[in-house]
């Protein structure tokens, strides 16, 4: 009688540590950084890459992104806002952000972004809103590209 009582107690502790650890998420950190800059100003403008030396400093500041590839979710980044996106979807080879300003009348700004889970490449797209652009023609056609590099880094402490 103990004996088995001793094995359900165990069977027990190891389910319950064995459950306790899968609710944790493990985050995945990204460090990011500018590699390419490109703008299309409107309707009438090429889209041309401008130097990394004449891209203003916000842009230039190294970027977090964090993830949770097991659990397929968005945890927290300094560069994609949650609020941007309609949904965020996880793939083997990548990770799709997809915008939400195109179905919003209010919003100025439609955004989409796609991280390479293989090459480490973010791509962030800003472009104007159907509806803006019907508002302010003149901004119509305006296009902001940029790519980073990211890379995985661990917690300091």
């Amino acid at each position: 009688m103990k004996k088995s009582l001793k094995i359900t107690v165990l069977i027990l502790f190891f389910n319950n540590l064995f459950f306790i650890n899968n609710a944790f998420s493990i985050e995945t950190i990204l460090t990011c950084n500018l590699t390419k800059y490109f703008i299309k100003k409107n309707f009438v403008n090429d889209e041309r890459q401008v130097p990394l030396n004449k891209v203003d400093a916000t842009y230039l500041e190294q970027e977090k992104l964090i993830l949770d590839f097991d659990k397929r979710i968005f945890i927290t980044s300094s560069i994609i806002f949650p609020n941007y996106f309609k949904s965020i979807n996880f793939y083997e080879d990548r990770v799709s952000f997809e915008g939400l300003g195109a179905k919003k009348n209010e919003d100025i700004f439609h955004y989409t972004a796609r991280l390479d889970r293989i090459s480490g490449e973010l791509k962030i797209i800003t472009e104007p809103t159907n509806a803006w652009a019907r508002k302010k023609p003149e901004d119509g056609g305006f296009k902001l590209t940029r790519f980073y590099q990211c890379e995985k880094t661990k917690k300091k402490f």
